[in-house]
């Protein structure tokens, strides 16, 4: 995705690979329960916990757009725009259930998928399963933004910032009692991650960035917060009115990966989004000329106008890289309604271009960026570094009708060791050279990709088994 361990490419370019939508999108759909008729949108998270073997989702479920008549919460008004945190669950990330969680009344019942969080109103939650906490009742932790303009005679309080709150088993929350822990709002999805490199908890999202851009804090213990500071923002090149919605990010085989929503202002007026790399959550690179990774659909399509991704959008099973987002028909002019007035014989077409559903989409493993040859010949060569004791060389690569050639060499360019060509589609291939690695001599060492009519994904050390 970047140039960090590459010292030079010849005949090589490198490419954004876009995942496959499922053609059966959204797999959550507005209007498929009373309270998300407004929107069913991934402003949440998708995790995919191995050792239950299952996809969880928390998203933000609209029951009223802002202008409608406000919805009930365990027997009283919400305020306006309101947004409840729902909960599903699913084996396979296409079909998906929305358990009765007997939680929160909405409109006189409980048997609803609402999650009990927040005071009033929880928007952009970013959850992370922490099993590593001593404490049961926190291995659950969300990161969001919590607002409420109460009523005249309300009993909610008013609050306008950045919240967390935590829970055993991902459905019922416990807000911490010094929320909010960042005095600063962020009108968008949220993001939250554990970075194990560094051992700290990042949280990302508008607060504190000035507009649409993005702000990035961290935590020793999800409470104190650093004050943000400002790490993603369109520049000119992306052209006038262009800003950065948001950006869905994953630390992902040791990088942060990022998925920033591009929001063109004053042109299309839609979102799609692209694909950026960071060493650190802190300086970050648009990738491949800023292709788009996710695009929107064909006009008329369920997510033609908008798309936004979840918290840690990518969730790796297998082979398989699952990306889970959120669409919108209409485009984000979508909310000028002028000629759309509750009544109108045109309300309902309104209605449809502007509720956001959920859809997913898959990739290989790896597969977000390729470096592509042609018929001619490509060279990668890496940058030189010590080779590990016990390690073996993986790559993963498509050259089903090309062929890939590795070589070992020195600092000078002396061939030490080589694979034979190899031909074939290859997720996780251990590559064996044409003799004992250990055999060439003890000094620094650069690896040389020949690649012909293919594309070469990633390659990493492994520890021998």
């Amino acid at each position: 995705m970047d140039d960090a361990v590459i010292e030079a490419t010849r005949g090589l370019k490198r490419v954004v690979n876009q995942p496959q939508k499922y053609p059966r999108n959204p797999v959550i759909r507005a209007g498929q329960t009373p309270w998300q008729t407004f929107r069913a949108q991934v402003y949440g998270t998708v995790l995919y916990i191995p050792d239950e073997r299952k996809f969880k989702m928390w998203y933000l479920a609209g029951p009223r757009f802002p202008w409608e008549k406000p919805a009930t919460k365990d027997g009283r008004l919400v305020c306006p725009n309101f947004q409840f945190t729902a909960y599903a669950e699913s084996v396979d990330g296409f079909q998906w259930q929305l358990p009765a969680l007997g939680l929160v009344d909405f409109e006189g019942s409980k048997q609803n998928n609402i999650c009990r969080m927040a005071t009033e109103c929880a928007e952009g939650v970013a959850v992370i399963h922490d099993l590593d906490d001593p404490d049961a009742n926190r291995r659950y932790k969300a990161f969001y933004w919590e607002h409420a303009v109460p009523y005249e005679g309300s009993p909610v309080k008013p609050i306008n910032g950045m919240s967390v709150s935590f829970s055993g088993d991902g459905k019922d929350w416990k807000e911490h009692p010094g929320n909010p822990v960042i005095g600063q709002a962020s009108d968008s999805g949220q993001q939250a991650l554990w970075d194990p490199d560094r051992r700290v908890y990042r949280a990302m999202g508008r607060f504190g960035a000035g507009g649409r851009r993005v702000a990035m804090s961290k935590s020793n213990y999800f409470t104190g917060w650093t004050p943000s500071q400002l790490v993603m923002a369109a520049d000119a090149k992306d052209g006038p009115g262009v800003q950065v919605y948001g950006m869905g990010t994953t630390f992902y085989e040791g990088v942060f990966i990022g998925l920033p929503w591009m929001y063109h202002q004053g042109t299309t007026e839609k979102i799609d989004v692209e694909l950026a790399v960071s060493r650190d959550c802190i300086n970050w690179e648009r990738v491949a000329d800023r292709q788009i990774f996710i695009p929107n659909g064909k006009p008329g399509q369920w997510d033609a106008g908008i798309i936004f991704t979840a918290s840690q959008p990518l969730q790796v099973v297998g082979d398989t890289v699952y990306i889970f987002y959120s669409g919108v028909q209409g485009n984000h002019d979508y909310n000028l309604r002028e000629h759309a007035q509750p009544g109108d014989t045109n309300y309902e077409m309104y209605r449809k271009r502007a509720t956001a559903s959920i859809g997913v989409a898959t990739i290989r493993r790896d597969g977000f960026v390729s470096m592509d040859a042609g018929k001619q010949e490509g060279t990668l060569l890496t940058r030189a570094f010590p080779w590990p004791a016990d390690r073996e060389l993986h790559v993963n690569a498509d050259v089903s009708v090309g062929r890939l050639i590795v070589e070992m060499v020195n600092e000078t360019e002396q061939v030490l060791v080589k694979t034979r060509p190899m031909t074939g589609d290859f997720r996780d291939v251990k590559l064996a050279f044409d003799c004992e690695v250990t055999d060439r001599p003890r000094e620094k060492i650069q690896l040389r990709f020949h690649l012909q009519s293919g594309k070469l994904y990633s390659f990493w050390l492994e520890q021998q088994h």
